[in-house]
């Protein structure tokens, strides 16, 4: 925290680093009512937004947090655009289904904050792609956190049924040990956007996949990205 918002907030900076040590809900709960700081409304956000909140409320504005946290934000809408460019394109995209593997950010929790998932399906659906996604944990909170719109699966393959793409989110061991023959035969199209590169690239390929993971730096791994700036 900065040297500034703890004064102004009248936190002792050895408060501070001790709870720097606690897992993010104790955290959480501290800073808003120990402290005052975030507020309830904000309360399920990552750690970053209740500093950058608690920096606005004391007029202490935190300009690098601020920007780290815009840069994150931009990369999960930039894996939607992938997805979209998967299924060739926003215009081609429309109307079609992508499975969301994985709502938590990160494996075995049900905790949605920071999730990319909670940038990506809205992105999706606002392109106008039918959503269908499945969690093993996190299915409770993910209704509460994205609302309606999505399909929610009560398994992995009910979810993959009927897909023309899989964005695959979280790395759950489920996910892991997934039935290419399978998932393949449930699918529209075989297509993986493979945002935590569990899968091998060229076994993928070998299974019938036009598979997609990150910086994987293989032949066709990538795919073209239209921007609205591009399409203009």
């Amino acid at each position: 925290l900065p040297p500034h918002l703890k004064e102004d907030s009248n936190i002792d900076m050895r408060e501070w680093r001790a709870l720097a040590q606690q897992p993010a809900r104790s955290q959480h709960v501290a800073l808003r009512t120990q402290h005052r700081l975030g507020g309830r409304r904000i309360a399920c956000r990552p750690l970053y937004d209740v500093v950058i909140y608690s920096g606005r409320q004391y007029d202490a504005p935190l300009r690098i947090v601020e920007t780290v946290a815009d840069i994150n934000e931009r990369r999960k809408l930039a894996m939607a655009d992938r997805v979209l460019a998967a299924l060739g394109g926003p215009d081609a995209a429309r109307g079609k289904t992508v499975t969301v593997l994985g709502l938590t950010f990160k494996p075995s929790t049900d905790d949605m904050r920071d999730s990319p998932a909670l940038a990506i399906v809205p992105a999706l659906m606002g392109a106008g792609v039918h959503v269908r996604v499945f969690d093993p944990q996190g299915m409770e909170n993910a209704r509460s956190e994205i609302g309606v719109g999505p399909y929610y699966a009560d398994t992995a393959y009910n979810a993959i049924e009927g897909a023309d793409c899989i964005a695959l989110v979280t790395e759950w061991n489920e996910f892991r040990a997934l039935q290419l023959d399978r998932v393949k035969s449930l699918m529209n199209k075989p297509v993986m956007v493979d945002m935590r590169n569990i899968y091998n690239p060229n076994e993928m390929r070998a299974a019938g996949f036009e598979y997609f993971g990150i910086g994987r730096g293989y032949e066709g791994n990538t795919p073209v990205i239209q921007t609205a700036e591009a399409a203009e």
